[in-house]
């Protein structure tokens, strides 16, 4: 590609130029996918929170019930 640097037009080249580097650049894409999955965790805890609640509370009553009392 023929760049072309006259007064008005060399600065926008060097836009276009820094557009077209941050368009690929990949370093933060680590962190948006790491983002993405906590997300659907929260979701799924959302949703589920019932069931649960339900397993650690049948989880903590067998522990009572097993440990005896000192």
């Amino acid at each position: 590609m023929n760049k072309v640097y006259f007064k008005g037009l060399g600065m926008l080249n060097n836009m276009m130029d820094l557009i077209k580097e941050k368009w690929t650049d990949e370093e933060g894409a680590g962190v948006i996918e790491l983002a993405i999955i906590i997300l659907i965790l929260v979701g799924l805890a959302i949703v589920f929170k019932s069931e649960i609640d339900g397993i650690l509370n049948g989880i903590l009553n067998n522990l009572n019930k097993n440990i005896p009392s000192i």
